[in-house]
């Protein structure tokens, strides 16, 4: 997994590969067998407000490693940790079914007003 520390701080992306990062991204290996990399990935998705918060306001935000070290991450039990990742993944692919419901509705939407607009210039 890598996260950034600058620019867009705390986006991250999983790898299945090894990699070097640049100064501005930094690499990290979970203890795989006491829980999920994915877990890991969902905590700093939703501290990243506060890992913001910590970078100076100069032309460039950036934290350091130390206060990314410095962060708690709460650890439960790993069959939690699969049980919260699950939980995480089902409620991604719902609100992914949710937009791809709305943009149908909305292309809909569209043709039914474009239709009610040529019907009445007829």
């Amino acid at each position: 997994m890598c996260i950034t520390i600058a620019a867009n701080i705390a986006d991250t992306a999983l790898l299945g590969f090894e990699a070097c990062f640049p100064d501005s991204v930094v690499g990290f290996l979970p203890f795989e067998n006491i829980f999920e990399v994915r877990y890991f990935d969902f905590f700093i998705k939703t501290a990243k407000t506060h890992l913001e918060s910590f970078a100076p306001a100069t032309a460039q935000k950036n934290i350091n490693l130390d206060i990314l070290s410095n962060i708690c991450v709460p650890l439960p039990p790993a069959a939690e940790t699969r049980r919260i990742v699950a939980k995480v993944d089902e409620l991604i692919a719902l609100c992914d079914a949710l937009k791809a419901h709305l943009a149908q509705a909305n292309t809909l939407h569209e043709q039914l007003a474009d239709a009610l607009v040529k019907q009445s210039c007829d």
